[in-house]
């Protein structure tokens, strides 16, 4: 379970590495975006002025009350009359609600501090309005008359223009825009791994194992040149009949003459047949004239030894092509019993069927269903979804034959010598 996490999140992260131009172009111009406009904003400053309550000595005070009564005051600090207050102090028009934007009042950890806080664009126009702030503040603690005899308030550090603070520094607007860059190169990556996900595609990185998990069944990638050998020899060399449904919008009988390749190289005596029933495909991947073939036997017109024929000089197997099929004279569906019954009197230590996509669905699950002991079922992941694949083996299996096997190939497998 630990090693299938593994893969999972190393595949994962393959993936996005796939991407990494997209995602690293994306972060760059994310934080190049913010970085040009947290330096080209207006300039704003920061000023703090400090308010001091203390609460009269005989009431033994243990901090509590004073801490109280500091949470009061800055709870009513940011009330519209004591804003509009301030802005007259300051000399500014009184707008409570913009005021508000600028003014931020906090209770220190410390029983009786309180921090005025305002931004502006200006310095000394910031410096005066956290003044102005805090002297509301203590007027309001004097002006109070049935707290007055209990408590006082005073400024105890004013806020001074020369001590404002710019809101904004390159090191921090450069900070920022290096953060938020690296967040949208996280999102751009996972976006574009959950848009092939919703998509229903197959990993770019690893096909094969997730057909592996859709199967239930050992896969082989033969993209890249991986041979073959091995994976026949540890699971299909045993099998008296292999049916080879290659699946895509190609019709292809490659894997299966490469099947048929390897069985004969191995020392099998091997017959290869043509499952397409209706629109037959392998004689032409093998240079073979179509006919005589498994339809003139089912006619009637040929025997069975004259269309079984060796399939190439350098293939040690033999082949049995579709031939013409007479529509007067039977349908797809009546040439199975035949090509079943060719089958079990040729003798062949190994008979590999072809199925493709020439056929039509009900075609390949009746040949799946004809011979349904050992299927080997071949896709081409940037040609078929998950989905996909995911149906046409629910289809496979409804007709109740056993897939043992799944290999990832190209629409034809380019480069390999049949």
């Amino acid at each position: 379970m630990n090693d299938l996490l593994e893969s999972e999140f190393g595949m994962h992260l393959r993936e996005m590495a796939k991407h990494a131009r997209a995602i690293a172009l994306s972060g760059l111009l994310v934080g190049l975006a913010l970085l040009a406009y947290q330096l080209t904003r207006p300039d704003e400053y920061r000023s703090t002025a400090a308010v001091r309550l203390v609460v009269d000595d005989q009431l033994a005070d243990d901090g509590s009350i004073t801490a109280f009564q500091t949470q009061s005051l800055a709870e009513t600090a940011l009330a519209a009359d004591m804003l509009n207050a301030a802005a007259e102090r300051a000399g500014i028009t009184p707008d409570a609600d913009s005021l508000r934007d600028r003014i931020d009042v906090e209770v220190r950890s410390t029983p009786g501090y309180l921090d005025v806080a305002t931004t502006g664009p200006t310095a000394a126009g910031t410096a005066e309005l956290a003044n102005a702030m805090a002297a509301v503040l203590i007027d309001r603690v004097e002006l109070d008359a049935s707290s007055a005899a209990t408590r006082s308030a005073s400024l105890v550090d004013p806020a001074d223009p020369a001590d404002a603070e710019p809101t904004m520094t390159t090191t921090q607007a450069l900070t920022q825009a290096i953060a938020l860059g690296l967040l949208a190169a996280i999102v751009v990556g996972e976006g574009l791994v959950a848009w092939r996900l919703l998509r229903g595609r197959f990993s770019p990185i690893d096909p094969g194992v997730e057909l592996q998990r859709l199967l239930g069944a050992p896969v082989i990638d033969l993209r890249d040149g991986r041979p073959l050998l091995p994976y026949y020899l540890d699971g299909l060399s045993s099998r008296p009949t292999l049916t080879v449904l290659q699946a895509g919008t190609r019709p292809s009988a490659d894997l299966a003459l490469r099947l048929a390749r390897t069985s004969g190289e191995v020392h099998r005596r091997v017959l290869l047949v043509d499952g397409d029933t209706g629109r037959p495909v392998m004689h032409t991947a093998l240079g073979e004239a179509q006919s005589p073939g498994l339809a003139e036997v089912a006619q009637g017109s040929q025997p069975m030894r004259a269309v079984v024929r060796p399939a190439t000089p350098d293939m040690r197997a033999a082949v049995l092509t579709a031939g013409h099929r007479n529509h007067d004279h039977g349908t797809a569906a009546e040439l199975l019993p035949t090509l079943q019954r060719v089958v079990g009197e040729v003798g062949a230590d190994q008979v590999i069927v072809s199925v493709t996509q020439a056929s039509s669905t009900d075609e390949i699950l009746r040949a799946t269903h004809a011979f349904p002991d050992a299927v080997v079922l071949a896709i081409d992941p940037s040609v078929l979804g998950v989905n996909d694949v995911r149906r046409l083996i629910d289809m496979v299996r409804s007709v109740k034959a056993n897939i043992v096997g799944g290999v990832i190939t190209r629409p034809t497998i380019e480069g390999m010598a049949l």
